[in-house]
């Protein structure tokens, strides 16, 4: 019986038509059009369960050409040296309602695309923030951001980010908290901010309050880190793994102690002192 098996594994081990598992292209790239600057992971699957939503086990490579494409116009993302596989490109500005490709090729052969359309633009109709005294522990203040706003066509799925800026003198923090992921055209986040840690119950500057519109791309990819889904359905990458996705954002600032200010479609808003 062993002196069968061990045939087995000299003949399987001697057939050229046995070949290794060979790790695939794993790309991670979102685009946004907030003006943040775009950037491409390229990698390679470390195993049959890819390291898609793992960043400390990426398997990062320097060598990799990466285009991206909106019909005639084109940009190459470089590599950063001394990286795990991370591709940045100055130039590219994501435009709300566009349609790009991604195209990775490797040293050896693979190819790896993607194509996404970014979710047109939208407004933020209404926001507004009331606060009470925390429940269980009386040094908190429980914070209620709600918030409206018009749909997006292209958009898959919502979610809303509301950063509380806090100014005083010598002192400038953040603290972001983000929404859960809906379909429909309104939310509310809550937040717990302490008193111990300012002084008071809302020493508040602003909140800064941003809605994105998810691309059917990235929302199925984080509905799949979510839900451990099936990758080979969610993934929308073909020859490789990984997620090449857009999000259009919009954004408003909110006072304590006056009216909402919206902001203008696509730009950021930034702290008035």
């Amino acid at each position: 019986m062993h002196r069968s098996l061990a045939i087995l594994i000299l003949l399987l081990a001697c057939d050229s038509r046995v070949t290794p598992l060979r790790p695939e292209l794993n790309v991670f790239c979102v685009l946004r059009t907030d003006g943040s600057h775009p950037f491409v992971l390229v990698g390679r699957s470390v195993g049959f369960d890819s390291a898609y939503d793992r960043f400390d086990d990426w398997n990062g490579l320097a060598d990799a050409s990466v285009l991206v494409t909106r019909g005639r116009d084109s940009t190459r993302f470089r590599y950063v040296p001394e990286t795990t596989g991370y591709y940045v490109a100055d130039s590219l500005v994501a435009r709300a309602g566009d349609a790009y490709l991604l195209i990775v090729n490797s040293p050896d052969g693979d190819e790896a695309r993607g194509k996404t359309t970014v979710p047109h633009g939208f407004a933020i109709e209404s926001a507004g923030i009331d606060t009470v005294a925390g429940t269980s522990n009386p040094s908190d203040s429980l914070a209620e951001v709600a918030m409206a706003w018009s749909p997006s066509d292209g958009a898959a799925r919502y979610q809303s980010v509301a950063t509380f800026l806090y100014a005083r003198p010598g002192v400038d923090t953040a603290s972001e908290w983000h929404g859960f992921e809906t379909d429909t055209l309104s939310g509310r986040i809550w937040a717990s901010l302490r008193k111990y840690q300012h002084g008071d119950t809302l020493p508040l500057c602003l909140v800064r309050l941003s809605i994105c519109a998810l691309d059917p791309n990235y929302a199925d990819y984080l509905t799949m880190q979510r839900e451990n889904g099936n990758c080979n359905t969610l993934m929308h990458i073909d020859g490789g793994v990984g997620v090449f996705g857009s999000i259009s954002v919009a954004e408003t600032t909110i006072y304590p102690t006056q009216p909402v200010s919206l902001a203008t479609l696509g730009r950021s808003v930034r702290p008035t002192r």
